[in-house]
């Protein structure tokens, strides 16, 4: 039987991690949820490390400045985004039908994490897996734009090296504008 104080000290499931540091435009709001506001990136450092193994990071992006584009992702370490050609993805999206990405393509230097409409902002839920361990990372997606008529959209992919991440970052394409808050959970072992 599970006992409260297991529960209240973090003994199972996830616990809210607090990044070391964040970019401009992005604040932390003491207990470890990032919020920023009219960025066109969003990095944070320091969130990944041994304590756990996978993460789980909740996203709502607010709002974005335009609409019809592609949304990214890039890993990091010491505070620098990593950008060589070990990304490989693929997905898919529902608008009225399920469509493969005819564009999930191999050596790339960032994951493709949502496409399309998103004016009126994207939730999103994401599992990043064995990021800080030195083997290859995956990563799991799924995102709705929120919208009378949403877009969902679900990813997989892999950091094809052997490498050890602590952070990521968030940004669209266009440079746009953007405003959301960002959790980060270690899931306990």
């Amino acid at each position: 039987m599970t006992k409260a104080r297991d529960l209240a000290n973090g003994g199972f499931g996830l616990v809210l991690v607090k990044p070391t540091s964040v970019s401009a435009g992005a604040t932390d709001n003491g207990k470890g949820t990032i919020n920023f506001s009219g960025v066109t990136t969003v990095s944070l450092n320091g969130c990944f490390n041994n304590t756990y193994s996978n993460y789980r990071i909740i996203v709502n992006f607010e709002s974005f400045s335009g609409t019809d584009n592609i949304f990214y992702m890039r890993l990091r370490t010491s505070n620098a985004d990593n950008t060589t050609s070990n990304y490989r993805y693929t997905g898919n999206d529902w608008a009225s039908n399920w469509n493969p990405w005819s564009d999930a393509l191999y050596a790339q230097d960032k994951f493709v994490i949502h496409r399309y409409s998103r004016a009126n902002g994207i939730y999103m839920s994401m599992d990043v897996l064995s990021p800080f361990a030195t083997k290859y990372t995956g990563l799991l997606s799924m995102s709705s734009q929120v919208n009378t008529n949403p877009g969902v959209n679900h990813m997989g992919g892999i950091f094809n090296a052997t490498t050890s991440f602590d952070g990521f970052t968030f940004f669209p394409d266009s440079s746009q504008n953007m405003s959301g808050q960002i959790s980060v959970y270690g899931y306990n072992k």
